[in-house]
């Protein structure tokens, strides 16, 4: 008899040594196209990781793209890249202090 867990997929490491977990808390930067603005809390909008794609997707840039359900309206899924300068598109990982604006 197999054990499930041998079964499991393993999970990858995006660029930044963070581990990609689907339900993981996180933050969407918004861009001016979805809402988003330059004003105090205009851009940050919690999300979790909705989808680990083990295919090695990436953007134009060469960073690998996670599916992201971001929480803003009714919500929405995109695939977004891991960028710890939270430019408009990508995404962060929850930090102590953050807040959504």
């Amino acid at each position: 008899m197999k054990d499930k867990a041998s079964n499991a997929p393993n999970i990858s490491e995006i660029d930044d040594d963070v581990s990609d977990v689907v339900g993981k808390r996180i933050y969407y930067q918004l861009t001016d196209e979805e809402g988003g603005s330059d004003e105090q809390g205009g851009r940050k909008r919690a999300a979790v990781i909705a989808r680990v794609y083990f295919d090695n997707r990436r953007d134009d840039k060469g960073r690998k793209l996670t599916g992201v359900f971001v929480f803003e309206g009714s919500g929405f899924g995109k695939d977004a890249p891991l960028d710890s300068s939270r430019t408009p598109g990508t995404w962060d990982i929850y930090k102590s202090g953050d807040s959504v604006g």
